[in-house]
């Protein structure tokens, strides 16, 4: 519609009727806490013992990237290894953390 201003739109409100403001939505519409890249990178680690995981934000707090060096991927398929990190951190996937997390994962180098 041109010619309308901003203040003669209706003012936004969530399904309680509070008066909804900022760029994100008010918790009652929420999408989920952003993830803790820390926790995360620590949840793989632990779930993987000797493995070394890296975790980084790739927008959005909630669209993540990760590598993951395991040794429990020596073996398996990328599919299978990249099951067993998306197992460490199902916790965060299911309260809504993590929307999407990209993966690259590989056993270590043998020495």
């Amino acid at each position: 519609m041109a010619g309308r201003r901003l203040a003669d739109w209706p003012t936004p409100r969530n399904r309680a009727g509070a008066t909804v403001s900022g760029d994100r939505p008010p918790p009652s519409l929420s999408w989920g806490a952003m993830a803790d890249l820390s926790e995360l990178t620590a949840m793989i680690e632990s779930a993987l013992p000797g493995s070394t995981a890296e975790v980084i934000d790739q927008g959005g707090g909630d669209h993540l990237a990760a590598t993951v060096v395991a040794p429990q991927f020596a073996g398996l398929t990328r599919l299978e290894q990249h099951k067993l990190v998306y197992a460490a951190v199902q916790t965060r996937f299911d309260d809504g953390s993590i929307h999407a997390l990209a993966l690259r994962t590989r056993a270590p180098e043998a020495t």
